[in-house]
């Protein structure tokens, strides 16, 4: 058996395509540390530099972009290239942050059901861009046909390359609230 060092790993971020990366494979040690310090993270929830050096650290250290990501800037365009570069690019966005940290923690400590079942969760949040949850009360009526027919346009061409637009070409600091303070319980 051949076991990679690095775990495949699709995120949704709310673009045409999920951002793919690569979750390295921590060795005991490694994860030991991870836990240890996301457990003292986890007590110190407000600590917003505690959580900024546990992100960075994570990111750098265990995080490879696999595609190509491109983002649109005011003055042109700029390739992220390092897993630490999510954070400068997400900065404003602490769930997507968290789930890429949650996968790292999972994808090395937790069985394939419980993944599985995080998988399930993190697709279930609205920031996800997953399911929704149904509206309280009766479903209106249909009004109109469908606009849809037989002969529609199947979106089947998707590139390796995902473009990211920016309203900003300042760099980010890692945001952090109480979303960045993950929890698997």
């Amino acid at each position: 058996m051949k076991l990679k060092s690095y775990y495949d790993a699709d995120i949704e971020i709310g673009e045409e395509e999920p951002l793919k990366l690569g979750i390295k494979r921590l060795t005991f040690e490694e994860n030991t540390k991870l836990k240890a310090a996301w457990r003292e993270a986890e007590q110190k929830k407000e600590d917003e530099e505690l959580w900024g050096r546990l992100l960075l650290d994570t990111f750098r250290k265990y995080i490879k972009i696999r595609s190509k990501v491109i983002v649109e800037l005011d003055d042109g365009e700029a390739e992220v290239k390092r897993g630490e570069e999510l954070l400068d690019l997400f900065g404003g966005r602490p769930a997507i942050l968290a789930t890429i940290f949650l996968r790292v923690l999972a994808q090395n400590s937790l069985s394939e059901k419980e993944r599985k079942n995080l998988r399930r969760l993190i697709a279930s949040s609205p920031s996800s861009g997953g399911s929704k949850t149904e509206a309280h009360g009766p479903k209106p009526e249909t009004t109109a046909e469908s606009a849809e027919s037989e002969d529609s346009a199947v979106n089947v061409g998707a590139t390796s390359q995902t473009r990211i637009p920016s309203g900003s070409t300042e760099p980010g600091t890692p945001s952090s609230s109480s979303t960045l303070a993950p929890s698997l319980n």
